[in-house]
Parts: structure tokens; C-alpha cells; sequence
């Protein structure tokens, strides 16, 4: 099958133990069958390594008993061990003994991947990437260049895609409304804000009969001219004279990004990623000036945020538009509307990372300074990676927030 993947993955290469937000620590890191059956074999050569295998490989509990089991089962995950943090199998290095040892194709197939994600899309097969890794993160949000696809696909990946999706109006209709939304963020003589209110408006005019569940009052007709509508320049030009940047940002927005940040921090479902961002929102407060233990008054909060916002964009405009309009960018590649209910929910989900990333990076950049652009590259490598350990592909959930006021509102922030 044909493949391709976005252009910024052709100069990816894993920095291994150098990398300061390592892969292999502060996250589960399970197997699926097969991986645990390679895994067995490759250290099965000595009672050594088989004995290391035991101790540093935890095996799915029998529901039954509660014991743990000695093989695998369909629908349960074996995972590695975590040792202070890390993965048994890191050495003092950093690096992997298991592909130092016994070569890459001994790896478990997420290993082998990350951070790569392999789709099936119309026929072949797509290659995008996780802002989790921080060297993705500065490829992807720095490059200048256009993101775009390049034709073929990258050697020694597992060949484990995500299954491509039920048929359906939605489904069917997803390469153009996905070629739509580059279309609409590639207008760079608009500023970003604006440009996703045009994607607002339109997921807006189209949600009552283009969404997964809208089989019955789905009107390709009424989707071309709607798609139609929204290409127009007059159309364009209306919304961009609403902008959200001729607003001021509600105190509403600011309570939900905090709300979602603080949530992020005490879940429990996932306490190894969450101490990442305890620090990255620690240090965000810290540069706002505000105890994150405290409550705090919301408008003398947003009136800091909206300084520091003003300043850093005046300081470095053309870099921040373009890492958030390659963020939104990836998102789509990556995550796009095809795996959301609507386009709604899409956006709405963009628009509030997009939120929660612009606060995490000004307060993580403190106080207005003149401070180098490789700095700021630095801080937007650090903490997109680090907001994505936690969020990866996760949705906010937001469901009184799916509408057209509210995403404009976001937008705003």
C-alpha cells in the first residue's frame, strides 16, 4: 500500500539518552501479544535473561483469581516495569537495552512506533507524528516551511496502522473538509484568530446534518454549498471583521483553561505524566505571579495574562503565529475532525488546547524581558512536549461549550 508522511518527519532522528522528556519514562509502557512473544524469545537465551524477563516485565492479572498470568490473553496488556520512573530496561545511560542488546525489531511494536502514528486514510497509509517528543515538537512547530506531505513512507516502522474508519457521510466527505481546513489556515494574510473563526463558521453552518450520527439528514448538496460559501473572500472578509481580536477575552474562558489545566494536574489515572505538568503549570503560576495553591481573582489573573501575551507576540509575531498555526497543522494531519463527532468537537478541542498552550507558554516565559529566539524556541519545545505527555490525543470532553458563541470565545483567549 502507498504511504506518506509529513515533511517534517524526513529530518526526525531519536536523540536517545539526550532527550530531556524521554519516551520511556513517566508513562505505562505495554504489550500487546506479539510484542510479549518477541520479547520472550529474544531473552530467552540464557536462565540470566530469562530471569531478568521475569522481574522486569508484569504480566496481565487472571480476573478470576488475581493472579498474575504467564501468558498473554486477547484483550490484555502486559506492560514493562517502571524503575524510579523509568523503564527496567533503561541503562545508566539512558538508552535501550533491549534494542542495544537485540536489535530494533526486538522492541515492542510502541516503541518501535513512537512518535510516530501510522493511519489508513483513502487507500494508503499516513504518517504523522505526537508533539510528545520534544525533538517532534521542535521539527514540527518550528519549521518554516509549509507542512506538507511528502510521498513514501519511513523504514523500520512496525506496519501496525490505525484501523481506517467506518463508512459513513461523515467519513466519506473527510479528505475534502480536511484539504478545506489547510486551505483556510494556509490564508497567512489573515491573522490565526480569524482564520479559525472561518473554520468556526463553517463546522458551525454545517452541524445539524454533517456529524457522525447524521446519516438520515445528511445533504451533499447543502455541504458543497456550504463549502462553497465559506471559500469566498467576502465570506472571509465578513468573519475576519468579527475577529475575536478586536475583543476583550471573557472571564469565563480563563476560569475553563485553568479549570482544565488543574484538572490535568490531579488526575489519577495518569500520576506518572501528571508530575510533568505539576512542574509546567507550577512554573506558569510562578511566572504570572500567582501561588498556584491559592485561589486567585480571575480578572486581576487575566489582566497579567493579557500583558504578557501582548508582550510576547509584539516580541516574536511572525514565530509564535506560525508554531500555532503548525500545531493546528499537526492536529488535523494527526487527530483530525474524521475521529470526532462533529466538526464542532473538533474545534472546540483545538481551540481549547490552543488556550490552554498560550497560557502554559506566556507564563512560562514570565516576565517581559528581551530574551534570545533560541530561548524561545527552547521554552515552546519544553512545554508543548510536556502538555502533550499528559493530553496526547484526548479530548476536554466540554459538551455545554459546543457552540458557535463558544468557540468564538475561546478563540479569543
Amino acid at each position: 500500500m502507498e504511504s506518506r508522511h509529513l515533511n517534517y518527519l524526513s529530518h526526525f532522528q531519536c536523540i536517545g539518552g539526550a532527550c530531556e522528556l524521554s519516551c520511556c519514562r513517566g508513562w505505562p509502557i505495554k504489550l500487546l501479544n506479539d510484542d510479549l512473544n518477541r520479547l520472550r524469545q529474544s531473552l530467552g537465551g540464557s536462565e540470566a535473561m530469562r530471569k531478568r524477563f521475569e522481574r522486569l516485565v508484569e504480566m496481565p492479572q487472571n480476573p478470576a483469581t488475581g493472579d498474575q498470568r504467564k501468558e498473554g490473553h486477547d484483550g490484555e496488556k502486559a506492560c514493562l516495569k517502571m524503575i524510579d520512573g523509568g523503564c527496567g530496561f533503561l541503562d545508566g545511560a539512558g538508552l535501550c537495552t533491549i534494542q542495544n542488546d537485540h536489535g530494533e525489531n526486538a522492541l515492542p511494536s510502541v516503541c518501535r512506533q513512537f512518535p510516530r502514528n501510522i493511519a489508513r486514510f483513502r487507500g494508503r497509509y499516513e504518517i504523522t507524528a505526537s508533539l510528545a517528543c520534544p525533538e517532534i515538537a521542535r521539527l514540527c512547530l518550528l519549521q518554516e516551511q509549509p507542512m506538507a506531505w511528502t510521498e513514501g513512507g519511513i523504514q523500520n516502522i512496525p506496519d501496525t496502522p490505525t484501523p481506517a474508519n467506518d463508512q459513513n457521510p461523515y467519513q466519506d466527505h473527510q479528505p475534502a473538509i480536511r484539504d478545506l481546513f489547510i486551505q483556510a489556515l494556509n490564508l497567512t494574510s489573515y491573522p490565526l484568530p480569524s482564520r479559525l473563526a472561518i473554520l468556526a463558521y463553517f463546522a458551525h453552518r454545517v452541524d445539524a446534518f454533517f456529524n457522525r450520527d447524521a446519516d438520515t439528514s445528511f445533504s451533499l448538496s447543502r455541504l458543497e454549498k456550504e463549502m462553497t460559501h465559506i471559500q469566498q473572500e467576502k465570506t472571509r472578509q465578513t468573519i475576519h471583521s468579527a475577529s475575536p481580536l478586536s475583543k476583550q477575552p471573557h472571564p469565563l474562558t480563563l476560569r475553563v483553561i485553568r479549570s482544565l489545566l488543574r484538572g490535568m494536574v490531579i488526575s489519577e489515572e495518569q500520576a506518572g505524566e501528571s508530575a510533568f505538568m505539576r512542574e509546567l503549570l507550577g512554573q506558569a503560576f510562578t511566572g504570572y505571579g500567582v501561588d498556584p495553591s491559592n485561589e486567585v481573582a480571575m480578572e486581576s489573573l487575566m489582566g497579567v495574562y493579557l500583558e504578557r501575551r501582548l508582550f510576547w507576540q509584539d516580541q516574536f509575531p511572525e514565530v509564535l503565529d506560525r508554531v500555532f498555526e503548525n500545531y493546528c497543522k499537526n492536529q488535523i494531519f494527526w487527530r483530525g475532525p474524521a475521529e470526532a463527532p462533529s466538526l464542532m468537537v473538533f474545534l472546540l478541542d483545538l481551540v481549547l488546547f490552543v488556550g490552554m498552550l498560550k497560557f502554559l507558554l506566556f507564563g512560562y516565559l514570565g516576565s517581559p524581558r528581551q530574551i534570545s529566539q533560541a530561548e524561545l524556541e527552547k521554552a515552546i519545545e519544553r512545554v508543548f512536549s510536556r502538555f502533550f505527555k499528559v493530553m496526547g490525543g484526548k479530548s476536554t470532553n466540554l459538551k455545554t461549550f459546543q457552540t458557535f458563541q463558544h468557540l468564538m470565545m475561546f478563540i479569543a483567549f
